[in-house]
């Protein structure tokens, strides 16, 4: 049987912001500065909010997260499996 969600666990609840932009981060991508200055807040919400549902496509954003975590637990030493009640099992521990 799965473990229940860890819903009142501070540990499990932290964010991790994953990505923030500036027009200073704009600049060292290269956009000139007279460009900058002419971006409004406006436009700037325009572009987060591009990034925002590009990132929350499941087939983008979620699938590479998901393969980054597994590849760094793996690489950690740590495996697993899931029955096919969904149940996980720990195939692999550090050492």
């Amino acid at each position: 049987m799965r473990e229940p969600y860890p819903t009142a666990d501070e540990a499990f609840n932290k964010s991790y912001a994953v990505l923030e932009f500036s027009r200073l981060s704009l600049y060292c991508f290269g956009v000139p500065i007279e460009v900058l200055r002419s971006l409004t807040d406006e436009d700037m919400q325009t572009i987060c909010d591009f990034l925002t549902s590009w990132y929350a496509k499941p087939s983008d954003f979620s699938e590479v997260l998901e393969r980054t975590v597994s590849i760094f637990l793996i690489g950690r030493g740590w495996d697993w499996e899931y029955s096919e009640e969904h149940e996980v099992f720990i195939t692999r521990r550090p050492q």
